[in-house]
């Protein structure tokens, strides 16, 4: 919300089947959650790098001791080349 011009999103996880605090990256599977669905919701246009941006800008935000590589969810379980 402070970089697009979006409304509210709210999301009803009822079901959640990750572990928590078991270093799978559970915390920012869920952040990338809220970025995702606000991409697709307000046709954002975000590429998955942006996604992975705001997903690591959103969970820095908590106490979730988190890095970079914790993103990588993003891409979900296929093989990526990263380029820089």
């Amino acid at each position: 919300m402070n970089h697009y011009q979006v409304g509210e999103l709210e999301i009803d996880n009822y079901v959640t089947d990750l572990p928590f605090q078991k270093g799978l990256s559970s915390s920012a599977a869920i952040c990338l959650l809220v970025a995702r669905a606000f991409n697709q919701i307000y046709e954002l246009n975000m590429s998955r790098r942006d996604e992975m941006k705001f997903t690591y800008l959103g969970e820095i935000t908590t106490p979730s001791p988190c890095g970079r590589m914790d993103q990588a969810c993003t891409y979900g379980n296929q093989p990526n080349h990263w380029h820089t």
